[in-house]
């Protein structure tokens, strides 16, 4: 019986080719949003992004001059190809605040886009000058420079998983190298709620 179930499928299989049938190629990045927040922390951290590739060629064979990136806002980011395997994997390089559509064409089909969000981290630093007059018109005294520095809550960078809807820190048993860092806020606005073994 199983051969004869073997048998069918190899003459199935051979009769689709000879026909010309093909699987139908998809492009699609494994999220459709990334974010990178910089801190002093994180500024040579690696920011990666996967393209997943199917079809009659896998991500593995795929030449990465055959594949054509298209960034609608260059001047937030720009995309660096990494290497190949299970996924086509890119180097996000951000360049300044803002966010950027991405998508990727490969075989005559484009991707759905990923938005991918950059806060470069950069601190507001004011200078407060205060002068003072007395009595007498001639003295003046003024006062020592007083800096401030803006503190923003959303600087605080957790992981999120492929899958799930909890966000994790770097010391989490959930936290691998696929997770997606995004700002604390960030995460909490996308309805992300605190892993129960780290705390987020």
């Amino acid at each position: 019986m199983i051969i004869i179930f073997c048998a069918i499928s190899v003459i199935v299989y051979g009769i689709a080719h000879l026909f010309g049938y093909r699987r139908p190629t998809k492009v699609e990045w494994t999220n459709d949003n990334y974010s990178i927040a910089l801190n002093d922390y994180n500024r040579d951290y690696s920011h990666i992004i996967y393209l997943r590739i199917t079809g009659e060629t896998d991500a593995e064979d795929v030449d990465p001059k055959d594949i054509k990136i298209e960034i609608s806002n260059p001047d937030v980011c720009q995309l660096e190809y990494d290497d190949s395997g299970a996924y086509v994997t890119y180097d996000v390089k951000p360049l300044k605040d803002g966010f950027a559509d991405v998508t990727a064409t490969y075989d005559g089909v484009t991707s759905d886009p990923i938005t991918i969000t950059v806060d470069m981290g950069e601190k507001v630093t004011t200078t407060t000058t205060t002068t003072t007059t007395t009595a007498e018109p001639e003295t003046t005294t003024e006062a020592p420079p007083v800096t401030t520095t803006a503190q923003d809550p959303a600087e605080t960078i957790v992981y999120i998983t492929a899958s799930g809807d909890k966000y994790h820190n770097k010391s989490c048993r959930y936290y691998d190298d696929t997770c997606t860092p995004m700002t604390l806020q960030d995460a909490q606005n996308a309805g992300y709620t605190p892993c129960r073994v780290c705390g987020g």
